[in-house]
């Protein structure tokens, strides 16, 4: 039975797949940042049978350490010797286990786990003698062989010996948790400094309530698998090694294989089920992924939930993510049924054998009531340790595929990347030059013919991504290869306020601006913290935002616009068609060069229907016509209604009429 339960772990995991028969297809999907940025690494696989030799049973037999190590390690990484795919690293769980033992870290640190494992050890080698000291107080009274006291004085030693297991567990876990509290800050602040590494334009195409959710829970499968694997696994396998070897060198061998027999079939069955139960916390990951992000939507855009009056509509989605959960629910429940009901039958049963053998040794006198009680306490003191390294196994493979998501963010390596050693930008006051020479766009970049991308030609000047050919330069320096800090602190890009305080959002830009500079910028603007909320109302947005009105002054401001009236008043107007510069010029230059520039100009126009677009679309030829032969045009600063309103006026008398239009 014990070998057929081994096999039947050991066959191929295409045959470990009725836990997910237990859920309708739909449900093992992979979520949606799945399918976009790691299904190579993430996706619950399936695992199709491949028609090839059988193993040896023997050969699958020496294989079984390594395939549990490996599945509670690497996951779906199948070959650890070849190399990372290209843009990846290699980071697997032996990586995190490292932050236990840094390299570079506090002497104190590694002195607190040599400690702590020293503590496990002793505590271990201590509580497998403790049955063999109630055995020698049974067998005390029972024989009568010694004084009262004695007896009295072994009985109160025993339960002595129980609170000093206490102490030792207890003082392990004194000494390890500041190193893996530690460990789990370090580990948390590396990841998400990773994370804010990451290229822009991919992390732009994720959803960020998905990415937060995948963010937390490998926290939390970090945090179970620095407590599980150093105070769980191998506590537990050292304390059945001792207690079966106390078993074998006391009582002879037949004791030992009852022990063993019933060891490896409570540990076989509890490891089947487990490895059974993959496919299913893949699904539930995913489902909580969903219900997180779908929640998260609703509620970030509740007000275009209710102006389309689409509650309904989002509450059956949620609930169709409920029933999903729901099965999954109770699908866990069932398998963690078969587990229990399985443990329970291994572990008594085997029990009962060895009370059996007890019961005949007792009766021929080879053994003493003390044996058989110690024999009995030793197997009792091993069911709780057992029974839950099921449940650790099984946690340990939730942590994993808790952390697995984000160890694929912690693999993925960004493509924007400054040299090693890279120097700061040279600072050149506000008379810095930005430059963009034989910039085009990579095949990953490319949006569809009818896209222009502006907003490319923005992100590139900040090094958000670089260009498939040509270079950026500013003041003559090659942003490639400058330090990327020195370079966006340099160069802004729009005026995002976070879901903070005003002072917070202020400060943001320069994060050593003094207390008082902050309070003199809001109250120039009248810039008043709102009473309550979560977010700001738009009056309060657009007065943070100008508060950075003075910091466009005497710089080169780069914008991307749509609308053709806001750009009206710039010194130079960029035209942008299909990803390549194709006009250049002043609004009312390029309007008077009939190009691309004009034909937009002409499209809005009419797309406005109101009266005041009509006039600007007709009086455009009118207003060419001074552009060469009047100065009107540079005084209305290029706009057609105070152009032709100030020739208009030219010919009313008045003080200080003269040519090019009329002073009051």
């Amino acid at each position: 039975m014990v070998v057929g339960l081994i096999a039947a772990w050991l066959l191929p995991a295409a045959s470990l797949r009725p836990a997910a028969s237990l859920l309708p297809a739909a449900s093992l999907r992979p979520s949606s940042v799945a399918q976009r940025a790691w299904q190579p690494q993430t996706q619950c696989r399936s695992h199709t049978p491949v028609m090839r030799e059988p193993e040896p049973l023997l050969s699958r037999i020496a294989r079984l350490p390594r395939r549990v190590l490996h599945s509670i390690t690497e996951g779906d990484r199948i070959n650890r010797n070849a190399p990372p795919p290209p843009g990846e690293r290699r980071v697997g769980v032996a990586f995190v286990m490292g932050y236990l033992w840094p390299e570079r870290g506090v002497r104190t640190a590694r002195l607190r786990v040599l400690a702590s494992l020293a503590l496990l050890v002793v505590a271990k080698v201590f509580i497998v003698r403790v049955p063999f000291m109630f055995k020698r107080a049974i067998d005390a009274v029972v024989d009568g062989a010694v004084p009262r006291s004695t007896s009295v004085g072994l009985m109160f030693a025993y339960g002595v010996s129980r609170a000093v297991y206490t102490f030792l567990q207890e003082g392990r876990y004194l000494l390890f948790t500041p190193v893996g509290q530690s460990a789990l800050r370090r580990f948390t602040a590396d990841a998400f400094a990773h994370v804010q590494s990451l290229d822009a334009m991919w992390l732009g195409g994720q959803s960020t309530g998905e990415l937060s959710r995948v963010f937390a829970r490998g926290m939390r499968g970090m945090n179970a698998l620095l407590r599980l694997v150093v105070f769980n696994i191998g506590p537990t396998l050292l304390e059945t090694a001792l207690a079966l070897w106390l078993l074998g060198r006391r009582y002879g061998g037949a004791f030992l294989a009852v022990s063993l027999a019933t060891v490896s079939a409570f540990v076989g069955w509890s490891l089947l089920v487990v490895q059974r139960r993959v496919a299913l916390l893949c699904a539930v990951n995913d489902t909580d992924n969903v219900l997180f992000t779908r929640l998260f939507n609703a509620l970030l855009c509740n007000e275009a939930v209710r102006t389309n009056a689409n509650e309904d509509f989002e509450v059956r989605r949620y609930d169709d993510s409920l029933a999903l959960a729901e099965r999954l629910a109770v699908a866990d429940v069932k398998t963690v049924a078969a587990l229990n009901v399985g443990q329970a039958v291994c572990f008594w049963g085997g029990l009962g054998c060895m009370m059996v053998l007890c019961a005949g040794c007792v009766s021929s006198g080879a053994l003493t009531v003390g044996d058989a009680v110690a024999i009995n306490g030793l197997l009792l003191q091993l069911q709780q340790p057992l029974a839950s390294l099921g449940f650790t196994y099984q946690e340990i493979r939730q942590a994993t595929a808790d952390m697995r998501q984000l160890l694929a963010l912690l693999r993925r390596l960004p493509r924007v990347r400054p040299p090693a050693g890279a120097p700061p930008l040279a600072s050149a006051g506000t008379a810095s030059r930005l430059r963009f020479d034989g910039v085009s766009f990579g095949p990953r970049l490319l949006m569809g013919a009818r896209v222009a991308k502006r907003g490319l030609l923005a992100h590139q000047a900040l090094r958000l991504h670089d260009p498939g050919r040509g270079r950026v330069t500013i003041d003559g320096d090659d942003i490639a290869a400058v330090s990327l800090s020195s370079l966006r602190q340099r160069v802004s890009l729009d005026t995002i306020l976070f879901d903070d305080t005003a002072e917070y959002n202020i400060r943001y830009g320069n994060l050593s601006a003094s207390d008082e500079q902050v309070a003199s910028a809001a109250e120039r603007v009248g810039l008043l913290t709102p009473g309550g909320g979560l977010t700001p109302p738009q009056g309060f947005a657009t007065r943070c935002k100008a508060v950075l009105d003075e910091a466009f002054a005497n710089v080169t401001v780069l914008t991307v616009a749509h609308r053709l009236r806001s750009v009206m008043d710039y010194d130079q107007i960029l035209v942008m068609q299909q990803g390549r510069l194709v006009e250049r010029g002043t609004h009312a230059a390029l309007l008077c060069a009939n190009g691309t520039y004009a034909r937009l100009w002409q499209r809005q126009a009419d797309g406005g229907g109101d009266g005041a677009d009509a006039f600007w679309r007709d009086g455009i030829p009118d207003y060419c016509e001074l552009v060469d032969s009047e100065s009107i045009a540079r005084l209305a600063m290029g706009d057609v209604e105070d152009a032709l309103t100030l020739r208009a006026l030219d010919s009313v008398d008045g003080r200080g009429q003269g040519r090019g239009g009329w002073l009051w």
